[in-house]
């Protein structure tokens, strides 16, 4: 009778040191996660120009706004299909601009609209 006693108690004594070590792993885990990365939505916004490369199709001084074909993010080989309508901010020289010009574009990712293939460049400038 006394050996059975003795497995339950060593039963006993190991579950709840397995219980013990999972709440201190899942503690430790926990605090390295938390110490090394923020919120991702708070690491996205952080920087939110993108830079991109395209070909000026077109020109529109009186919108302020541009025509690029060939659209792709800088260092990439995939091109995002389409023409893209460019907002250029009032600073922006479009004068210097002219169709056929590879240029560089700094773009606002909260603009950077797939569906109706518009985006708003924070600047422009040749490539």
């Amino acid at each position: 009778m006394r050996r059975k006693k003795d497995k339950f108690y060593l039963y006993i004594s190991i579950t709840i040191a397995v219980i013990l070590f999972g709440i201190i792993i899942t503690s430790l885990i926990s605090q390295i996660k938390s110490k090394g990365s923020k919120d991702i939505r708070a690491r996205a916004s952080a920087s939110n120009a993108l830079k991109m490369t395209g070909i000026i199709s077109s020109i529109n001084p009186d919108s302020q706004t541009v025509s690029i074909d060939n659209l792709r993010f800088v260092d990439e080989i995939k091109m995002l299909p389409g023409i893209w309508s460019v907002s250029l901010s009032s600073q922006s020289n479009i004068e210097s601009l002219n169709p056929g010009t590879e240029v560089i574009l700094s773009v606002d990712s909260k603009t950077l609209k797939f569906a109706t293939k518009t985006l708003s460049a924070i600047t422009l400038s040749k490539k």
